[in-house]
């Protein structure tokens, strides 16, 4: 692998829109899957029938990708079976029926996706090469666990600054977690996923930015 691509929710192809548990998930089940810190029990503790509902569907169909930009997502069966595919045993999935608040064609009910839990989390960023942005009080990015007074900042978007991960811890990988500080991770994906999901049309994720691998 010598790039990879650090996914976010697509605001630009209709995907991206209001969502809501049925029946309300736990507040704090719901933060520790966006942190990827919820316990076994919490996880095997989601309801058998949880569902999802949107207002509409887009493009005519159920995206493929419904979630929030920093997680959890729920996927699509074919998204699923990718992973499973290549990564058999690293991630964990439970099924969500999906619905829309008033029939469309007909039904509310849309078919099952699948709640996918926070991929591994992976210390592979280089932190001499990548650019990293301040804050928006103007204070410079942190890593230190102690920095009481700001843990923030980040990647930037875009790909005018570059933006390089280490090629071992994330080898053979095709989903994870970039750790880029100590309250903050991104979503990564391998080219061949990538690949996969732009060849299928598939909507949900965009490519926030590209970074190199080595």
């Amino acid at each position: 692998m010598e790039k990879a691509y650090l996914l976010s929710v697509n605001v630009n192809d209709g995907s991206s829109m209001l969502k809501a548990w049925a029946p309300p998930m736990d507040d704090r089940l719901e933060a520790g899957l966006a942190l990827g810190v919820d316990t076994e029990d919490e996880w095997t503790g989601v309801p058998k029938g949880q569902a999802m509902v949107i207002p509409r569907l887009a493009k005519g169909r159920v995206p493929e990708v419904l979630g929030w930009s920093t997680g959890p997502f729920v996927v699509a069966p074919k998204i699923r079976d990718f992973l499973e595919t290549r990564e058999p045993g690293v991630h964990h999935f439970l099924p969500i029926q999906i619905r829309t608040e008033r029939e469309v064609d007909d039904r509310e009910e849309h078919g099952t996706h699948w709640l996918l839990r926070a991929p591994p989390l992976i210390d592979c960023l280089n932190l001499q090469e990548t650019v990293m942005t301040y804050d928006i009080q103007g204070k410079p990015w942190s890593r230190a666990k102690d920095d009481k007074d700001y843990w923030g900042g980040g990647i930037p978007s875009g790909n005018e600054d570059p933006c390089v991960l280490h090629k071992e811890p994330i080898s053979g990988r095709h989903l994870w977690r970039v750790m880029v500080g100590a309250r903050r991770s991104e979503y990564a994906c391998s080219p061949e996923l990538w690949s996969f999901f732009r060849a299928e049309k598939m909507i949900g994720w965009r490519a926030a930015k590209l970074c190199a691998v080595k």
